[in-house]
Protein backbone atom coordinates (compact mmCIF):
# COMPACT_ATOMS: atom_id res chain seq x y z
CA UNK A 1 0.00 0.00 0.00
CA UNK A 2 3.19 2.45 0.71
CA UNK A 3 4.06 1.66 -2.83
CA UNK A 4 1.41 3.24 -4.12
CA UNK A 5 1.22 7.18 -3.01
CA UNK A 6 5.13 6.98 -3.30
CA UNK A 7 4.88 5.92 -7.19
CA UNK A 8 2.35 8.59 -7.45
CA UNK A 9 4.72 11.64 -6.04
CA UNK A 10 7.75 10.35 -8.02
CA UNK A 11 5.46 9.72 -11.34
CA UNK A 12 3.66 13.59 -10.93
CA UNK A 13 6.39 15.38 -8.51
CA UNK A 14 9.54 14.04 -9.06
CA UNK A 15 9.95 13.43 -12.03
CA UNK A 16 8.76 16.45 -13.46
CA UNK A 17 10.59 18.44 -10.60
CA UNK A 18 14.54 16.54 -11.62
CA UNK A 19 13.43 17.13 -15.23
CA UNK A 20 13.29 20.78 -14.71
CA UNK A 21 15.93 21.41 -12.51
CA UNK A 22 18.05 19.39 -15.09
CA UNK A 23 17.27 21.30 -17.86
CA UNK A 24 17.93 24.82 -15.90
CA UNK A 25 20.92 23.41 -14.45
CA UNK A 26 22.19 22.54 -18.67
CA UNK A 27 20.41 25.18 -19.97
CA UNK A 28 22.50 27.60 -17.55
CA UNK A 29 25.80 26.42 -18.64
CA UNK A 30 25.92 28.12 -21.69
CA UNK A 31 23.02 31.13 -21.90
CA UNK A 32 24.69 33.68 -19.72
CA UNK A 33 27.91 32.71 -20.69
CA UNK A 34 29.71 35.73 -22.31
CA UNK A 35 32.16 33.56 -24.55
CA UNK A 36 28.97 31.08 -25.66
CA UNK A 37 28.11 34.17 -27.83
CA UNK A 38 31.34 35.91 -28.05
CA UNK A 39 32.42 32.97 -29.78
CA UNK A 40 29.56 33.01 -32.53
CA UNK A 41 29.46 36.24 -33.14
CA UNK A 42 33.70 36.62 -33.88
CA UNK A 43 33.18 35.13 -37.07
CA UNK A 44 32.92 38.48 -39.46
CA UNK A 45 31.72 36.22 -42.12
CA UNK A 46 28.63 36.71 -40.50
CA UNK A 47 28.23 40.00 -41.64
CA UNK A 48 28.62 39.82 -45.30
CA UNK A 49 26.41 41.84 -47.26
CA UNK A 50 24.50 39.22 -50.07
CA UNK A 51 25.84 39.72 -53.12
CA UNK A 52 22.39 39.81 -54.87
CA UNK A 53 20.90 42.74 -53.15
CA UNK A 54 21.48 45.89 -55.51
CA UNK A 55 19.17 47.76 -55.60
CA UNK A 56 18.70 51.59 -53.87
CA UNK A 57 16.88 51.69 -50.50
CA UNK A 58 16.48 55.24 -48.55
CA UNK A 59 17.94 54.93 -45.30
CA UNK A 60 16.89 57.68 -42.25
CA UNK A 61 18.92 57.61 -38.90
CA UNK A 62 18.05 59.62 -36.52
CA UNK A 63 20.78 60.40 -33.87
CA UNK A 64 20.18 62.71 -30.63
CA UNK A 65 21.53 66.14 -31.21
CA UNK A 66 22.27 66.09 -35.22
CA UNK A 67 20.31 66.30 -38.14
CA UNK A 68 18.78 63.19 -39.42
CA UNK A 69 20.96 61.15 -41.81
CA UNK A 70 18.88 60.33 -45.14
CA UNK A 71 20.61 58.59 -47.69
CA UNK A 72 19.92 56.04 -51.35
CA UNK A 73 22.54 53.32 -51.12
CA UNK A 74 22.05 50.28 -52.09
CA UNK A 75 23.76 47.40 -49.75
CA UNK A 76 26.69 47.16 -51.92
CA UNK A 77 27.48 50.78 -51.74
CA UNK A 78 27.06 50.34 -47.96
CA UNK A 79 29.61 47.43 -47.56
CA UNK A 80 32.27 49.91 -48.86
CA UNK A 81 32.39 52.29 -45.58
CA UNK A 82 30.87 49.41 -43.21
CA UNK A 83 33.16 46.13 -43.73
CA UNK A 84 32.27 43.13 -41.72
CA UNK A 85 34.68 43.61 -39.53
CA UNK A 86 33.97 46.84 -38.46
CA UNK A 87 30.33 45.75 -37.75
CA UNK A 88 31.74 42.65 -36.08
CA UNK A 89 33.84 44.69 -33.53
CA UNK A 90 30.62 47.27 -32.78
CA UNK A 91 28.66 43.97 -32.17
CA UNK A 92 31.16 42.32 -29.84
CA UNK A 93 31.41 45.88 -27.99
CA UNK A 94 27.57 45.83 -27.43
CA UNK A 95 27.44 42.72 -26.42
CA UNK A 96 30.43 42.96 -23.65
CA UNK A 97 28.78 45.90 -22.51
CA UNK A 98 25.48 44.10 -21.66
CA UNK A 99 27.25 41.68 -20.32
CA UNK A 100 29.49 43.87 -17.93
CA UNK A 101 25.97 45.13 -17.14
CA UNK A 102 24.38 41.29 -16.40
CA UNK A 103 27.63 40.03 -14.39
CA UNK A 104 27.78 43.12 -12.29
CA UNK A 105 30.53 45.06 -13.33
CA UNK A 106 29.14 48.10 -14.97
CA UNK A 107 26.75 50.14 -13.04
CA UNK A 108 24.56 50.91 -15.95
CA UNK A 109 23.62 49.17 -19.43
CA UNK A 110 25.46 52.02 -21.73
CA UNK A 111 26.59 50.49 -24.90
CA UNK A 112 28.77 53.02 -27.13
CA UNK A 113 28.79 52.64 -31.27
CA UNK A 114 32.12 54.02 -33.05
CA UNK A 115 31.37 56.01 -35.93
CA UNK A 116 34.41 57.65 -36.60
CA UNK A 117 35.93 54.57 -38.82
CA UNK A 118 32.83 55.30 -41.13
CA UNK A 119 33.65 59.20 -41.45
CA UNK A 120 37.10 58.06 -42.01
CA UNK A 121 36.36 55.52 -44.97
CA UNK A 122 33.87 58.49 -46.33
CA UNK A 123 36.92 60.46 -47.05
CA UNK A 124 39.27 57.63 -48.19
CA UNK A 125 39.34 55.51 -51.16
CA UNK A 126 36.57 53.36 -49.92
CA UNK A 127 34.70 57.17 -50.41
CA UNK A 128 35.37 57.67 -53.89
CA UNK A 129 34.12 53.54 -54.45
CA UNK A 130 31.22 54.53 -52.26
CA UNK A 131 30.33 57.71 -54.28
CA UNK A 132 30.10 55.53 -57.63
CA UNK A 133 28.31 52.51 -56.02
CA UNK A 134 25.23 55.13 -55.17
CA UNK A 135 25.70 56.71 -58.17
CA UNK A 136 25.10 53.93 -60.19
CA UNK A 137 22.31 52.68 -58.04
CA UNK A 138 20.15 55.92 -57.60
CA UNK A 139 17.17 56.06 -60.05
CA UNK A 140 16.87 58.24 -62.57
CA UNK A 141 14.40 61.26 -62.02
CA UNK A 142 12.87 63.92 -63.88
CA UNK A 143 15.73 66.25 -65.97
CA UNK A 144 14.88 69.39 -63.93
CA UNK A 145 15.21 67.51 -60.45
CA UNK A 146 17.67 68.81 -58.17
CA UNK A 147 20.69 67.12 -57.24
CA UNK A 148 22.21 68.93 -53.77
CA UNK A 149 24.07 66.96 -51.08
CA UNK A 150 23.74 68.36 -47.76
CA UNK A 151 25.17 67.56 -43.99
CA UNK A 152 23.32 64.41 -43.26
CA UNK A 153 21.47 64.12 -46.36
CA UNK A 154 22.68 62.41 -50.04
CA UNK A 155 20.31 62.64 -52.95
CA UNK A 156 17.58 60.76 -53.44
CA UNK A 157 17.34 60.04 -57.34
CA UNK A 158 19.35 60.87 -60.08
CA UNK A 159 18.34 63.73 -62.80
CA UNK A 160 18.19 62.45 -66.60
CA UNK A 161 20.97 65.57 -67.26
CA UNK A 162 23.39 63.94 -65.33
CA UNK A 163 25.26 61.20 -66.35
CA UNK A 164 26.46 58.26 -63.42
CA UNK A 165 30.00 59.90 -63.81
CA UNK A 166 29.10 63.50 -62.71
CA UNK A 167 26.61 62.57 -60.10
CA UNK A 168 29.61 60.36 -58.70
CA UNK A 169 31.99 63.27 -58.72
CA UNK A 170 29.32 65.46 -57.23
CA UNK A 171 28.59 62.88 -54.41
CA UNK A 172 32.15 62.18 -53.86
CA UNK A 173 32.51 65.94 -53.70
CA UNK A 174 30.15 66.34 -50.88
CA UNK A 175 30.96 63.44 -48.73
CA UNK A 176 32.58 66.05 -46.21
CA UNK A 177 29.49 67.86 -45.54
CA UNK A 178 27.32 64.92 -45.67
CA UNK A 179 30.26 62.81 -43.02
CA UNK A 180 29.91 66.52 -41.29
CA UNK A 181 26.51 65.28 -39.85
CA UNK A 182 28.11 61.76 -38.49
CA UNK A 183 29.17 61.71 -34.94
CA UNK A 184 32.15 60.28 -33.31
CA UNK A 185 30.44 57.98 -31.44
CA UNK A 186 26.52 57.76 -30.38
CA UNK A 187 24.83 55.56 -27.40
CA UNK A 188 22.50 53.05 -27.76
CA UNK A 189 20.06 53.96 -25.01
CA UNK A 190 19.92 56.87 -26.15
CA UNK A 191 19.34 56.16 -29.98
CA UNK A 192 16.78 53.79 -28.92
CA UNK A 193 15.26 55.46 -26.02
CA UNK A 194 16.55 53.05 -23.33
CA UNK A 195 18.23 55.29 -21.15
CA UNK A 196 15.11 55.03 -18.21
CA UNK A 197 14.94 51.42 -18.78
CA UNK A 198 18.46 50.24 -18.37
CA UNK A 199 19.89 52.74 -15.99
CA UNK A 200 17.86 51.17 -13.04
CA UNK A 201 20.29 49.16 -10.78
CA UNK A 202 17.31 47.67 -8.53
CA UNK A 203 18.17 44.08 -10.96
CA UNK A 204 21.48 45.27 -12.26
CA UNK A 205 23.98 42.64 -11.81
CA UNK A 206 21.81 39.77 -10.15
CA UNK A 207 20.61 38.30 -13.08
CA UNK A 208 23.05 35.78 -12.96
CA UNK A 209 22.47 35.26 -9.44
CA UNK A 210 18.93 34.67 -9.98
CA UNK A 211 19.26 32.10 -12.22
CA UNK A 212 21.54 30.07 -9.96
CA UNK A 213 19.15 30.62 -7.04
CA UNK A 214 16.36 29.12 -9.16
CA UNK A 215 18.41 25.92 -10.07
CA UNK A 216 18.95 25.13 -6.32
CA UNK A 217 15.70 25.36 -5.23
CA UNK A 218 14.23 23.53 -7.77
CA UNK A 219 17.12 21.19 -7.28
CA UNK A 220 15.91 21.64 -3.07
CA UNK A 221 12.46 20.87 -3.74
CA UNK A 222 13.11 17.78 -5.98
CA UNK A 223 15.34 16.31 -3.96
CA UNK A 224 12.59 16.83 -0.71
CA UNK A 225 9.62 14.99 -2.39
CA UNK A 226 12.65 12.77 -3.83
CA UNK A 227 13.63 11.69 -0.70
CA UNK A 228 10.00 11.60 1.01
CA UNK A 229 8.62 9.02 -1.43
CA UNK A 230 11.90 6.85 -0.78
CA UNK A 231 11.20 6.47 2.52
CA UNK A 232 7.19 6.42 1.76
CA UNK A 233 7.67 3.35 -0.99
CA UNK A 234 10.67 1.52 0.64
CA UNK A 235 10.38 -1.09 4.09
CA UNK A 236 14.26 -0.95 4.51
CA UNK A 237 17.12 1.24 3.02
CA UNK A 238 18.10 -1.71 0.63
CA UNK A 239 14.75 -0.28 -1.09
CA UNK A 240 14.54 3.33 -0.30
CA UNK A 241 18.09 3.56 -2.46
CA UNK A 242 16.68 1.76 -5.10
CA UNK A 243 13.44 4.13 -5.06
CA UNK A 244 15.99 7.02 -4.85
CA UNK A 245 18.10 5.38 -8.27
CA UNK A 246 14.76 4.40 -10.04
CA UNK A 247 13.11 7.54 -10.11
CA UNK A 248 16.09 9.53 -10.74
CA UNK A 249 17.24 7.42 -14.19
CA UNK A 250 14.25 8.66 -16.48
CA UNK A 251 14.95 12.54 -15.66
CA UNK A 252 18.77 12.01 -15.74
CA UNK A 253 18.26 9.68 -19.32
CA UNK A 254 15.75 12.16 -20.54
CA UNK A 255 18.39 14.70 -19.83
CA UNK A 256 21.24 12.65 -21.75
CA UNK A 257 19.31 11.93 -25.08
CA UNK A 258 18.52 15.33 -25.23
CA UNK A 259 22.11 16.58 -25.13
CA UNK A 260 23.12 13.26 -27.88
CA UNK A 261 20.38 14.47 -29.95
CA UNK A 262 21.35 18.01 -30.08
CA UNK A 263 25.34 16.88 -30.15
CA UNK A 264 24.90 13.97 -33.00
CA UNK A 265 22.76 16.64 -35.17
CA UNK A 266 25.74 19.23 -34.67
CA UNK A 267 28.14 16.57 -36.20
CA UNK A 268 25.90 15.29 -39.08
CA UNK A 269 27.36 16.10 -42.57
CA UNK A 270 23.75 16.55 -44.04
CA UNK A 271 23.55 19.81 -42.12
CA UNK A 272 26.45 21.52 -43.76
CA UNK A 273 25.24 20.47 -47.32
CA UNK A 274 21.66 21.30 -46.62
CA UNK A 275 22.76 24.82 -46.05
CA UNK A 276 25.02 25.00 -48.68
CA UNK A 277 22.82 23.94 -51.54
CA UNK A 278 19.96 25.98 -49.99
CA UNK A 279 18.18 28.05 -52.50
CA UNK A 280 18.32 31.60 -50.91
CA UNK A 281 16.05 33.14 -54.44
CA UNK A 282 17.69 36.29 -55.08
CA UNK A 283 19.68 37.04 -52.16
CA UNK A 284 22.44 34.88 -53.33
CA UNK A 285 24.54 34.67 -49.98
CA UNK A 286 28.58 33.78 -50.48
CA UNK A 287 29.76 30.46 -49.75
CA UNK A 288 31.77 31.86 -47.02
CA UNK A 289 28.64 33.41 -45.39
CA UNK A 290 26.58 29.70 -45.57
CA UNK A 291 29.61 28.18 -44.33
CA UNK A 292 30.45 31.10 -41.29
CA UNK A 293 26.42 30.64 -40.37
CA UNK A 294 26.95 26.24 -40.59
CA UNK A 295 30.02 26.96 -38.30
CA UNK A 296 27.95 29.17 -35.86
CA UNK A 297 25.31 27.05 -35.69
CA UNK A 298 27.26 23.75 -35.40
CA UNK A 299 29.47 25.22 -32.64
CA UNK A 300 25.99 26.48 -30.96
CA UNK A 301 24.26 23.41 -30.70
CA UNK A 302 27.30 21.26 -29.78
CA UNK A 303 27.89 23.48 -26.95
CA UNK A 304 24.26 23.10 -26.05
CA UNK A 305 24.39 19.26 -26.00
CA UNK A 306 27.58 18.89 -23.99
CA UNK A 307 25.70 20.93 -21.38
CA UNK A 308 22.96 18.53 -21.62
CA UNK A 309 25.18 15.62 -21.83
CA UNK A 310 27.26 16.55 -18.57
CA UNK A 311 24.17 17.22 -16.53
CA UNK A 312 22.24 13.77 -17.96
CA UNK A 313 26.04 11.42 -17.23
CA UNK A 314 26.42 13.60 -13.91
CA UNK A 315 22.97 12.49 -12.92
CA UNK A 316 22.74 8.84 -14.05
CA UNK A 317 25.92 8.86 -12.39
CA UNK A 318 24.40 9.25 -9.10
CA UNK A 319 21.66 7.08 -10.34
CA UNK A 320 23.76 4.51 -10.87
CA UNK A 321 25.88 4.69 -7.36
CA UNK A 322 22.83 4.68 -5.14
CA UNK A 323 21.47 1.50 -7.03
CA UNK A 324 25.12 0.04 -6.49
CA UNK A 325 25.06 0.77 -3.08
CA UNK A 326 21.74 -1.36 -2.33
CA UNK A 327 22.59 -3.91 -4.50
CA UNK A 328 26.25 -4.17 -2.56
CA UNK A 329 24.67 -4.64 0.61
CA UNK A 330 25.33 -7.29 2.60
CA UNK A 331 22.29 -9.82 2.90
CA UNK A 332 22.41 -9.60 6.92
CA UNK A 333 22.22 -5.92 6.72
CA UNK A 334 19.73 -6.18 4.58
CA UNK A 335 17.58 -8.30 6.90
CA UNK A 336 18.56 -5.60 10.09
CA UNK A 337 17.33 -2.41 8.31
Amino acid sequence: MRSFPAALIVVFLVFPLFMAALVAVSVSTWVLDRSFYTAILSDSRLYQVPDGLSGATRITVDLPGRPRLSLSASPRALKEVLPPDYVRNQALGVLGSMFDFLEGKAVVFDPLVDLDPIRKALAGPEGRRFARLVAEDLPVGSPGGSFVIRPGRLPDSRPSTISVERAAALIEAGLPAFAGAIPMRIRLTDAFGWGEVVRGQEWQGSVLRVLVIADVVILFIACAFWVAAAFLGGADARRRLQWMGWSLLAPAAFVFLIGLFITIAAFAAAARSGLASADTGTLRFSPAFATAVYDAARFAMRRIGIGFLATGAVAAGVCMALLGVSWSMPQERRQAA
